[in-house]
C-alpha cells in the first residue's frame, strides 16, 4: 500500500489496483473508492506512524515506512 501527497490530495495504490483519490471523513479517516477506510495513526506530535485499513471483516495495520 503506498500513500502519496499531490498537492492538497492524497492518493493512494494497492497492489494491482489503480492509483485512487482518498476522500476525507475527519482529519484522519478517508474513504477508497474500492471501499476500503483508512485511518491514519499519528503520535504525539502529529506526525503519521502508521494506517490501519479496513474492508468489510478485514483488518491490516501498517506501519509507516520512509
Amino acid at each position: 500500500l503506498t500513500v502519496r501527497r499531490v498537492g492538497s490530495a492524497l492518493l493512494v495504490k494497492a497492489a494491482n489496483a489503480e492509483e485512487a483519490s482518498l476522500v476525507a471523513r475527519s482529519e484522519t479517516r478517508f474513504s477508497v473508492p474500492w471501499g476500503a477506510v483508512i485511518q491514519f495513526q499519528l503520535d504525539a506530535a502529529g506526525t503519521v506512524t502508521g494506517l490501519i485499513m479496513q474492508q468489510g471483516q478485514l483488518k491490516m495495520q501498517a506501519s509507516r515506512i520512509r
